[in-house]
Protein backbone atom coordinates (compact mmCIF):
# COMPACT_ATOMS: atom_id res chain seq x y z
CA UNK A 1 0.00 0.00 0.00
CA UNK A 2 1.24 3.64 -0.75
CA UNK A 3 2.49 5.46 2.06
CA UNK A 4 0.19 8.42 1.34
CA UNK A 5 -3.07 5.98 1.99
CA UNK A 6 -4.90 4.58 4.83
CA UNK A 7 -5.87 0.82 4.88
CA UNK A 8 -8.82 1.56 3.38
CA UNK A 9 -6.87 3.57 0.32
CA UNK A 10 -8.25 6.80 1.43
CA UNK A 11 -5.79 9.47 0.90
CA UNK A 12 -3.52 11.05 3.50
CA UNK A 13 -1.33 13.71 2.67
CA UNK A 14 2.31 14.41 3.59
CA UNK A 15 3.47 15.54 6.48
CA UNK A 16 3.46 19.80 6.24
CA UNK A 17 0.05 19.77 4.40
CA UNK A 18 -2.98 21.68 6.41
CA UNK A 19 -6.30 19.77 6.23
CA UNK A 20 -7.86 22.85 3.95
CA UNK A 21 -4.96 21.89 1.44
CA UNK A 22 -5.75 18.12 1.72
CA UNK A 23 -9.33 19.03 0.81
CA UNK A 24 -7.90 20.87 -1.90
CA UNK A 25 -6.14 18.51 -3.56
CA UNK A 26 -8.94 15.85 -3.35
CA UNK A 27 -11.43 18.72 -4.98
CA UNK A 28 -9.02 19.15 -7.92
CA UNK A 29 -8.80 15.73 -8.35
CA UNK A 30 -11.65 13.71 -7.79
CA UNK A 31 -14.36 16.24 -7.66
CA UNK A 32 -12.94 18.08 -10.81
CA UNK A 33 -13.36 21.40 -9.03
CA UNK A 34 -11.06 24.52 -10.18
CA UNK A 35 -10.25 27.73 -9.12
CA UNK A 36 -13.40 29.57 -7.26
CA UNK A 37 -15.08 26.00 -6.66
CA UNK A 38 -12.50 24.92 -4.89
CA UNK A 39 -11.19 27.79 -2.33
CA UNK A 40 -14.88 28.74 -1.59
CA UNK A 41 -15.71 25.03 -0.46
CA UNK A 42 -12.86 24.84 2.25
CA UNK A 43 -13.27 28.62 2.80
CA UNK A 44 -10.00 30.21 1.93
CA UNK A 45 -8.98 33.40 0.32
CA UNK A 46 -8.65 33.18 -3.49
CA UNK A 47 -4.87 34.58 -2.90
CA UNK A 48 -4.06 31.54 -0.26
CA UNK A 49 -4.98 29.10 -2.47
CA UNK A 50 -3.37 30.11 -5.67
CA UNK A 51 -0.13 31.00 -3.57
CA UNK A 52 -0.39 27.20 -2.51
CA UNK A 53 0.52 26.38 -6.22
CA UNK A 54 3.86 28.03 -5.64
CA UNK A 55 4.96 25.47 -2.94
CA UNK A 56 6.71 22.48 -3.45
CA UNK A 57 5.34 20.37 -1.49
CA UNK A 58 1.24 21.36 -2.53
CA UNK A 59 2.14 21.05 -6.07
CA UNK A 60 3.85 17.77 -5.43
CA UNK A 61 1.22 15.88 -3.76
CA UNK A 62 -1.41 17.19 -6.37
CA UNK A 63 0.58 15.69 -8.92
CA UNK A 64 0.75 12.17 -6.88
CA UNK A 65 -2.31 12.15 -6.28
CA UNK A 66 -3.28 12.58 -10.43
CA UNK A 67 -0.82 10.07 -10.90
CA UNK A 68 -2.67 7.93 -8.81
CA UNK A 69 -5.89 8.55 -10.54
CA UNK A 70 -4.20 8.34 -13.65
CA UNK A 71 -3.35 4.37 -13.10
CA UNK A 72 -6.58 3.76 -11.75
CA UNK A 73 -8.62 4.84 -15.03
CA UNK A 74 -5.49 3.07 -16.64
CA UNK A 75 -6.27 -0.26 -15.06
CA UNK A 76 -9.95 0.37 -16.40
CA UNK A 77 -9.30 0.67 -19.35
CA UNK A 78 -6.71 -2.36 -19.64
CA UNK A 79 -9.60 -4.55 -18.42
CA UNK A 80 -12.13 -3.32 -20.54
CA UNK A 81 -10.24 -3.43 -23.85
CA UNK A 82 -9.83 -7.46 -23.28
CA UNK A 83 -13.82 -7.25 -23.53
CA UNK A 84 -13.59 -4.37 -26.44
CA UNK A 85 -11.47 -7.11 -28.00
CA UNK A 86 -13.97 -10.17 -27.71
CA UNK A 87 -16.84 -8.21 -28.86
CA UNK A 88 -16.87 -6.11 -31.14
CA UNK A 89 -20.28 -4.38 -30.36
CA UNK A 90 -18.18 -2.19 -27.78
CA UNK A 91 -16.15 -0.42 -30.72
CA UNK A 92 -17.80 2.99 -28.85
CA UNK A 93 -15.74 2.92 -26.30
CA UNK A 94 -12.65 2.81 -28.12
CA UNK A 95 -11.26 6.48 -28.15
CA UNK A 96 -12.04 6.73 -24.63
CA UNK A 97 -9.56 3.63 -23.98
CA UNK A 98 -6.94 5.45 -26.28
CA UNK A 99 -7.16 8.49 -24.53
CA UNK A 100 -6.12 6.93 -20.67
CA UNK A 101 -3.48 4.83 -22.48
CA UNK A 102 -1.82 8.03 -24.42
CA UNK A 103 0.33 9.00 -21.70
CA UNK A 104 4.00 9.22 -21.15
CA UNK A 105 4.29 6.11 -19.36
CA UNK A 106 2.12 3.55 -21.81
CA UNK A 107 2.17 5.54 -25.12
CA UNK A 108 4.37 2.58 -26.84
CA UNK A 109 1.27 0.26 -26.86
CA UNK A 110 -0.63 2.68 -29.19
CA UNK A 111 0.32 3.59 -32.31
CA UNK A 112 -1.35 6.62 -34.44
CA UNK A 113 -3.96 4.16 -36.13
CA UNK A 114 -6.75 2.79 -34.20
CA UNK A 115 -8.69 0.38 -36.26
CA UNK A 116 -11.95 -1.41 -35.53
CA UNK A 117 -13.58 -3.41 -37.72
CA UNK A 118 -16.86 -5.37 -37.28
CA UNK A 119 -18.62 -7.51 -39.35
CA UNK A 120 -22.49 -7.01 -39.46
CA UNK A 121 -25.54 -8.72 -40.62
CA UNK A 122 -27.37 -5.55 -41.76
CA UNK A 123 -29.02 -5.38 -45.17
CA UNK A 124 -28.08 -1.82 -46.91
CA UNK A 125 -30.12 -1.06 -49.79
CA UNK A 126 -29.62 1.82 -52.05
CA UNK A 127 -32.57 2.65 -54.95
CA UNK A 128 -31.55 4.37 -57.64
CA UNK A 129 -33.88 7.21 -59.32
CA UNK A 130 -34.65 7.16 -62.47
CA UNK A 131 -34.93 10.73 -64.20
CA UNK A 132 -38.25 9.92 -65.67
CA UNK A 133 -39.69 9.31 -62.31
CA UNK A 134 -40.67 11.68 -60.04
CA UNK A 135 -39.21 13.08 -56.94
CA UNK A 136 -40.53 14.18 -54.17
Amino acid sequence: MPKNRDKDGKYIPATGLTKQQTEAIYLIVYEGKQGKGVYEAIGVSPSTYYDWYKQDLFSQELEKERKVMRRQFKNKAWKRLGDVLENASYRDVMPAIRMVLEDDESSFYLNNKLEVNQNTTETITIKLVDDSEDVD
